[in-house]
């Protein structure tokens, strides 16, 4: 077997298993794959750079070449290959239910391969977007001066620099400015009081659904998140894609406190729940 990254000359090989991932390929996402000695396509993986070293975020053996030792084989290489570059630790999150057998084969699977689990506080909720988008806009008046909302792509170079320099002087360790900042943050915006941020909420493109990354709030901005969800609606309603989910990810009060009175408030149960765990392998 040898491992391949995988490329526009080659991806055609691995189209069944990433093919809609790769058509939406970041610049610090890594694609790799395994071809084995008959030289079919036998298991796919990605891995995101992230200033902690590589995250592993997906991978997967074909169906008939599982418990054969391939997964492993496309970890151990790409260890190698962080090695080499001097890099000290890889990364992965894992999301696991009880009842879900898929789960618990992952949380071994990490396990026998020198990943350390650590379980977070925090959990990630998912949400049936149909049945939110059928509800009444949570905020029940509309947005008054001096407030409004832009989204990413009405940003200017002005306000994304007092919105890094806002989370970046504060005591913050769970919004990433460049994530608010970037274009990745499709359907999120941020509330301005006059010229000055005071509320964020960070929502991307997730698979088949959106997930909500992050929020901040600052004074009276913490009671503006109504409007910021209602925001993040109207950007998936207006796209009119096929979106299934809403995905949060809750991590502190602020998110926690936002899952409890607009989802539970308004009777809009959860799909399912993950309990969160953060996996560490020492390279």
């Amino acid at each position: 077997m040898i491992m391949t990254l995988i490329d526009d000359d080659n991806i055609r090989y691995f189209e069944a298993v990433i093919g809609e991932r790769y058509s939406e390929k970041n610049e610090n996402e890594l694609y790799a794959g395994v071809i084995d000695d008959a030289g079919e396509a036998v298991a796919a993986g990605i891995f995101v750079d992230t200033p902690d070293g590589p995250e592993v975020d997906f991978i997967a053996v074909s169906d008939d070449r599982r418990r054969q030792g391939i997964g492993s084989f496309l970890l151990r290489e790409m260890k190698t290959v962080c090695k080499k570059s001097g890099i000290g630790s890889m990364h992965a999150t894992l999301f696991t239910e009880k009842e879900e057998a898929a789960s618990d084969a992952i949380f071994l699977f990490l396990k026998k391969n020198g990943f350390e689990m650590n379980e977070l506080d925090a959990r990630r909720s998912v949400y049936d977007l149909y049945r939110l988008m059928s509800l009444k806009p949570f905020a029940t008046t509309a947005l008054k001066r001096p407030y409004t909302i832009k989204s990413v792509a009405e940003l200017s170079e002005k306000d994304k620099g007092k919105i890094c320099g806002k989370l970046d002087s504060e005591e913050n360790n769970l919004v990433d400015p460049q994530k608010v900042i970037s274009f990745e943050n499709r359907y999120g915006g941020i509330l301005f009081e006059k010229d000055e941020p005071r509320a964020m909420i960070a929502a991307e493109h997730f698979y088949g659904g959106v997930h909500i990354l992050s929020l901040y709030g600052d004074g009276d901005g913490l009671r503006m998140f109504p409007y910021l969800f209602d925001h993040v609606k109207e950007a998936v309603r207006r796209e009119g894609m096929e979106l299934d989910e809403l995905v949060i990810d809750t991590v502190g009060e602020k998110m926690a406190a936002f899952e409890e009175r607009f989802m539970s408030g308004h009777d809009v149960d959860a799909v399912r729940r993950y309990q969160v765990y953060d996996a560490m392998l020492k390279l």
